[in-house]
């Protein structure tokens, strides 16, 4: 009986453990992905902003945070075409990252939103289906090598 009991408790604590634990690197690499985009976006928008030339380098992001950079620093400089207006570029990027993260988090494609209307939600929905299909792309890609 004490044979049975500690088996179960073992069982229960490696169940425990593992249920409470592997949240942590996902939520971490998603952590990373996020502070890599929004560094390559900032950055993107200063050179823009300074008349600096498209640079697409860095030495603080590497693998798959260094393809999230320089996706955010592209964005960031406008090197992507999102619309006619401030309010169109800001959807387009908002629809783009959320595409990459639920391709990355393998969430279902999903174009519906609340925040966006009109031709707003246009740019949301093609940003939001290019960055599912990039994340989609990367995946592949990363499989490959």
């Amino acid at each position: 009986m004490l044979k049975l009991a500690t088996t179960i408790m073992l069982a229960v604590a490696v169940f425990a453990t593992s249920v409470l634990i592997s949240p942590v690197p996902a939520q971490a690499q998603y952590d990373a992905q996020q502070r890599a985009y929004e560094a390559g976006y900032q950055n993107g928008v200063n050179d823009r902003s300074q008349n600096k030339p498209l640079n697409l380098s860095t030495e603080n992001w590497h693998g798959q945070n260094l393809i999230v950079y320089q996706r955010g620093y592209e964005d960031g400089y406008g090197k992507r075409s999102y619309g006619q207006n401030d309010a169109e570029r800001r959807a387009y990027q908002a629809g783009y990252q959320n595409g990459v993260n639920d391709r990355n988090q393998n969430k279902r494609l999903n174009l519906s939103t609340e925040n966006w209307h009109g031709q707003n939600l246009n740019a949301y929905q093609r940003g939001y289906r290019e960055g599912y299909r990039e994340g989609d792309r990367e995946y592949r890609d990363h499989d490959d090598h």
